[in-house]
């Protein structure tokens, strides 16, 4: 997101905490409802590489940073139990 053109500093830092932030907070529980609930790496397995990519860089604030390691830690698990259990275990589908 691209903040509102011509904020002063103290306006881009409202706006970064109650928009930014809340924003990306929301994006990082949908794409856990989407790996845990929807099966995502299922439908869609190539995906698991550039998810990973994207979580690896998210590294503030903190509360984000976690969310997005605990991401991490599910995107390896499903990817280790699809490779463990689908015609897909010759495949690396994901490099933690």
């Amino acid at each position: 997101m691209e903040p509102p053109a011509d904020v002063t500093p103290v306006e881009f830092r409202e706006w970064r905490e109650k928009r930014l932030r809340p924003t990306q907070k929301r994006v990082l529980t949908v794409l856990l409802m989407w790996l845990e609930g929807y099966r995502l790496l299922e439908l869609e397995p190539h995906i698991a590489q550039r998810l990973t990519d994207f979580l690896v860089q998210i590294v503030e604030p903190d509360a984000q940073a976690l969310t997005a390691k605990l991401i991490l830690q599910s995107l390896e698990r499903l990817v280790s139990f699809l490779l463990k259990d689908s015609p897909l275990n010759s495949l690396t589908l994901i490099n933690c």
